[in-house]
C-alpha cells in the first residue's frame, strides 16, 4: 500500500510535458491517426489547436491529413466499422461466378512502350504542389508569376 501511494504521489507531483509530447508525436510523418482513449476529448482538442497553429504547413505536405479520434465520439472510425458494413453489402449471396480469361494476342496496331529518362523533381513543382493544396486549387490554377500574397487574395 505504501508503494502504491508513493507511486501515485510521484505521478501527480510530476509536471506533464504536453508540449514536448505533442511535438514528438506531430513531428513524426508516419503518425496518421491519433486516438485519445478517455471519457472526454480534451487532448484531441489540444492536438487540433497545436496542428492549426504550429504544424499547419507540415500537414499540407502529408499525403492525407492526420485523423484526430476520440474513443468517446469516434468509435466507428477507430474500429473501421463503416468499412466492414460496406464490404458486407458489396456482393449479394450466390453471386460467385468464375470467369475464365484467355490471354489476348496483341493486335498488330498496338502502341509500343517507350523508355522515359528519370528526371529530378524541380523545386518549382514542389512549391506549386504545396501552394495548390494550401489554397485548395488545382496546380493549373496556380500562376507562378504571382506572389503567395497575390495567390491567397490578400
Amino acid at each position: 500500500m505504501a508503494i502504491e501511494s508513493e507511486i501515485q504521489r510521484k505521478l501527480f507531483a510530476s509536471p506533464v510535458r504536453w508540449i514536448e509530447t505533442q511535438d514528438a508525436i506531430l513531428s513524426s510523418e508516419t503518425c496518421e491517426r491519433i486516438i485519445e482513449i478517455a471519457p472526454s476529448s480534451i487532448l484531441k482538442g489540444m492536438f487540433k489547436r497545436t496542428i492549426d497553429t504550429s504544424y499547419k504547413t507540415q500537414e499540407y505536405t502529408l499525403l492525407s491529413p492526420r485523423q484526430l479520434l476520440s474513443s468517446e465520439t469516434d468509435t466507428k472510425n477507430i474500429y473501421y466499422e463503416h468499412e466492414a458494413v460496406a464490404l458486407q453489402h458489396e456482393a449479394p449471396i450466390g453471386a460467385h461466378f468464375i470467369k475464365i480469361v484467355e490471354p489476348s494476342q496483341p493486335s498488330p496496331g498496338s502502341p509500343t512502350v517507350e523508355e522515359i529518362d528519370d528526371q529530378a523533381v524541380r523545386a518549382q513543382d514542389l512549391v506549386i504542389a504545396i501552394a495548390s493544396r494550401a489554397l485548395k486549387k488545382s496546380a493549373s490554377e496556380i500562376d507562378i508569376m504571382k506572389s503567395i500574397k497575390g495567390l491567397a487574395g490578400g
